[in-house]
């Protein structure tokens, strides 16, 4: 509810986080610690989902923000450098439009619902301009279902319940235990063991043909999780500035499921 109520909440998922704000205080709850965190509420949706894009939610539920902002559609064309109208497709019983948006980082394609409610329904980004790579294919589906347009909301949809057995956070630094110490951190400054996975081109890679000889930058993350997409072309074209002194970047990630 404009201009900056929202209850973004998984459900039985606990792959994200759910954010709540009823106007005057933001909730963050991350299901994986059990933890949660009460802040000031943002001016806007798309600020508080930020927060999502930020911790744990995939990049693209900010579409929904973008949506429901001021100028949706300044917000989705932020970047695109050209705009394609596919044409229309059936599916699910439905017909819809297709566009294709080009961007430096990824393409997107969205489908939209043809006739009196043009809602968008589903977001299909192609993110192998992001790993550098031609021949890399990842496929990430984003559906939107369930849209009701003008309904009233009750009041109480924007109040948070913290889940039993849920830790209160003073910050949201604390909420995340930056304060803690964690197994990994004795790795700091020791040599990568070396591995052997394929590639997504089919390709072998030998992390150990590498080691000594050029500068490796090691990527862990997964394609389902927004900020791990963002960092790829980032990343990739850091480590390509230092080309001609060996830089070489690896992505190691999670597939979907």
């Amino acid at each position: 509810e404009r201009p900056n109520k929202i209850s973004f909440v998984q459900g039985e998922s606990t792959g994200g986080i759910d954010v709540v704000s009823n106007g005057k205080v933001l909730a963050v709850y991350i299901p994986q610690l059990k933890k949660y965190v009460i802040e000031a509420a943002p001016d806007s949706i798309a600020a508080a989902l930020e927060w999502g894009a930020f911790t744990a939610l995939t990049e693209f539920n900010s579409i929904i923000g973008e949506l429901m902002g001021p100028d949706p559609a300044g917000a989705i064309l932020d970047g695109v450098s050209e705009a394609n109208y596919v044409g229309e497709e059936d599916f699910a019983g439905h017909t819809f439009h297709r566009i294709r948006l080009v961007q430096e980082a990824m393409d997107v394609d969205m489908w939209i619902a043809t006739g009196d409610k043009p809602y968008m329904t589903r977001l299909v980004p192609d993110v192998s301009k992001a790993l550098g790579d031609s021949d890399a294919k990842i496929t990430l589906n984003v559906s939107l279902s369930g849209w009701t347009g003008n309904a009233a909301i009750p009041t109480e949809r924007f109040a948070f319940k913290a889940p039993d057995g849920a830790e209160k956070a003073e910050s949201f630094e604390a909420l995340f235990g930056q304060s803690e110490k964690y197994p990994s951190d004795a790795l700091i400054g020791s040599r990568a063991p070396t591995f052997n996975l394929k590639g997504l081109n089919g390709k072998p890679i030998d992390l150990g043909t590498y080691l000594g000889k050029n500068i490796v930058v090691l990527d862990f993350g997964a394609t389902w999780w927004g900020p791990c997409v963002m960092s790829l072309p980032i990343l990739s074209e850091v480590t390509g500035s230092y080309k001609d002194k060996g830089g070489v970047f690896i992505a190691v990630k999670q597939g979907e499921g």
